[in-house]
């Protein structure tokens, strides 16, 4: 599969446009229509960063002129369809692209998380959600960011052609209300976090692994090892004389375990999912990608996220990644931040939870802190104080709110701004499960 798409630079605004509009694309036969495409997370919002073309800086990407535009544009020119009685509205929750070097080598990679739904006369229903992430190996990775998106899509038409052929189809009630937004966790219902021991078995792809249906056709044996940093990984060896390729994990008594390149490590279950830890420099980029099949960006069913794509700068070796139950990608968990003096900063995120079209101003001793659009976030730290920080909103040069953050509290705090009945204002503190707020934050919607 070739595409090429225009691809706009602005140097100097440190900006980086993807465009379906023009170029060659492969177009796919499916057997359904698609008649509309809803963009769950903020449309205008950066899907990720890449490097210029000196390697000095990274870049925000875009879409350009929006996420739904670009996408109906990609399915105008690449989606045929088959059969004009199955009519579907495609609501993507999640699209990233990453980059990075390892070894000499570009690799870049989508990661996406789609919704098939269908109108009734009862409104919404979800018949599919599927989730994916495509790794390309490239002198340029840059330009091969359409491509990879492109192939991610790809793969969710082809998990849902599949999905309907098995009858596995759900009917699965979507409020209108929640057509604009992105469903957590526990609304998806993934059954590998609510089974009490996932089952034994080899995962070709991450939703093999979250929906919790392993191939179990194939055997194998996993030798367990604690490694000199404390990490567990294991050793697996299969029965048969050919050993499956290509696998994103495996399922031993319970016990799930990540390919990442090298060796496969234990990943660990938490409160709102899972996280691995190890090394990331023991995950060479050849044997990365060329260990998943994306290599050139070849489609292989749903591709493990390239530890490049978790863009970690901790200074230690040994990095904790969530696992992001929509993509399959990994995201590097929050370090905690330590000021000057040697300990630990207050650290509060404060998010814009309303549906205003304007963005709401956050403002702190008296000067600008952060400019926030609808679902974007930004952190506040700070020393400990023995007085709380004043800090204000501001919607169009309007004072709208004051509030205060007590920052002698356990990290992390979260804060929402809302809107009252009556219109006004308000940013109220989350006090439970801040922890699992932070790590559902996207982190393309972090304003700094």
């Amino acid at each position: 599969m070739v595409l090429f798409a225009s691809v706009i630079t602005s140097i100097a605004t440190a900006q980086h446009f993807i465009s379906f509009a023009s170029g060659p694309i492969t177009a796919h036969h499916h057997p359904f229509t698609i008649d509309s495409v809803i963009v769950a997370f903020n449309d205008t919002s950066s899907i990720g960063e890449v490097a210029n073309e000196f390697k000095k800086y990274p870049q925000r990407a875009y879409l350009e002129e929006g996420a739904a535009r670009q996408l109906l544009l990609l399915l105008k020119r690449s989606f045929v369809p088959e059969n004009t009685q199955r009519h579907l509205v495609l609501k993507v929750d999640r699209l990233t692209i990453a980059e990075g070097s390892f070894g000499g080598s570009q690799f870049g990679s989508a990661g996406i998380c789609v919704e098939f739904l269908e109108m009734n006369a009862n409104g919404f229903v979800r018949e599919y959600l599927h989730g994916t992430t495509v790794v390309s190996k490239a002198l340029d990775v840059t330009h091969l960011h359409a491509t990879n998106i492109q192939l991610a899509l790809e793969d969710c038409f082809i998990a849902y052609d599949k999905a309907v052929g098995e009858h596995k189809l759900t009917t699965v009630p979507i409020p209108v209300a929640q057509l604009g937004k992105v469903p957590t966790i526990a609304e998806i219902g993934l059954p590998v976090l609510s089974t009490g021991k996932p089952t034994t078995g080899i995962y070709r792809s991450f939703m093999d692994m979250a929906r919790n249906a392993p191939d179990t056709s194939v055997s194998f044996h996993a030798k367990r090892s604690e490694r000199n940093d404390g990490t567990i990984t294991a050793q697996v060896e299969f029965n048969d004389a050919a050993s499956p390729k290509g696998l994103w994990g495996v399922c031993d008594d319970g016990d799930i375990f990540i390919n990442n390149g090298k060796r496969f490590v234990l990943a660990e279950r938490d409160l709102t999912g899972f996280h691995v830890t190890f090394d990331p420099g023991s995950s060479p980029a050849d044997a990365n990608a060329a260990a998943m099949g994306a290599v050139g960006g070849a489609l292989g069913g749903v591709l493990f996220g390239a530890v490049f794509a978790a863009g970690s700068s901790s200074s230690s070796p040994i990095t904790t990644y969530d696992l992001d139950m929509l993509t399959g990608q990994l995201v590097p968990r929050r370090v905690k931040r330590i000021g000057t003096d040697g300990t630990e900063l207050s650290e509060t995120v404060i998010i814009n939870s309303t549906n205003d079209s304007l963005p709401i101003e956050v403002t702190m001793f008296g000067g600008r802190e952060a400019l926030l659009r609808k679902g974007q976030h930004h952190w506040v730290r700070s020393v400990k104080r023995a007085k709380p920080l004043s800090l204000g909103l501001t919607v169009n040069e309007q004072a709208g709110a004051t509030f205060s953050i007590d920052t002698s509290m356990p990290n992390p705090q979260v804060y929402r701004i809302e809107r009252s009945d009556d219109g006004t204002l308000k940013c109220i503190a989350a006090v439970n499960d801040a922890e699992a707020i932070v790590r559902g934050l996207d982190p393309l919607d972090d304003v700094k």
